[in-house]
């Protein structure tokens, strides 16, 4: 992840261990590492986690509605909340909030958005991946 300072573009690294999906949000940067969830201020700082805990498996996707960050946990089978989507306040969080649990989410095509009244999402189902809409 590189971030370009105002007025110009001299990019500087911040990261560079992999970012899987990248957010911009009202004040901070956030990208998913692995199992974890990235920020950094906008007019730059040191990179933290987010203030963001309870990431269980690997990020597919990272997105913010301007209020909170949504993130796609990677479906493994393995614990009762893989596969959720979650979120935090975009200050960060000690406990996400589950938005939708036990998903299968597809690992080779994710993508999740948020509207003001939606988060759209891609799910491996055995018919194909298919796009699920779900209510705020």
């Amino acid at each position: 992840v590189e971030i370009c300072a105002t007025g110009s573009c001299s990019p500087f690294t911040v990261s560079s261990d992999g970012a899987l999906a990248v957010a911009i949000g009202s004040d901070r940067v956030f990208w998913a590492v692995s199992n974890s969830v990235k920020a950094l201020a906008l007019d730059g700082g040191m990179v933290t986690d987010g203030g963001i805990s309870g990431v269980e498996s690997t990020v597919l996707a990272v997105v913010t509605d301007g209020t909170s960050v949504y993130w796609l946990d990677q479906w493994t089978g393995g614990s009762a909340s893989d596969g959720a989507i979650k979120k935090c306040a975009q200050g960060g969080c000690a406990s996400p909030t589950i938005v939708i649990d036990k998903r299968r989410i597809a690992s080779m095509h994710p993508a999740l958005r948020v509207t003001a009244k939606s988060v759209l999402w891609v799910e491996a189902t055995m018919m194909g991946d298919r796009i699920f809409v779900y209510g705020k």
